[in-house]
């Protein structure tokens, strides 16, 4: 019962990191399109440096799901099927 929960909480996880990366690409080609510095750029530059975060959760995502499926080692050929 404790797995399912602890994938329970991941699935969460990866919900918050979708967004982040939604609103860093947002952010960038806004940003890409409307290069004049106003009052707005400081703190539209701190929550894009806050949203970084979403890549590298989906990294930590991918490692955990491995090490939850395979306890021992992984199968062979499994470098091969992807």
């Amino acid at each position: 019962m404790k797995k399912q929960s602890l994938i329970h909480e991941i699935f969460w996880l990866r919900s918050l990191a979708c967004l982040a990366v939604t609103f860093g690409h947002a952010i960038h080609n806004g940003h890409m399109i409307y290069e004049a510095e106003t009052v707005f750029h400081p703190p539209v530059y701190i929550f894009s440096m806050a949203v970084l975060f979403g890549v590298p959760v989906f990294v930590f995502i991918s490692e955990f799901l491995l090490a939850n499926k395979y306890h021992t080692s992984v199968p062979k050929g499994f470098m091969k099927k992807g």
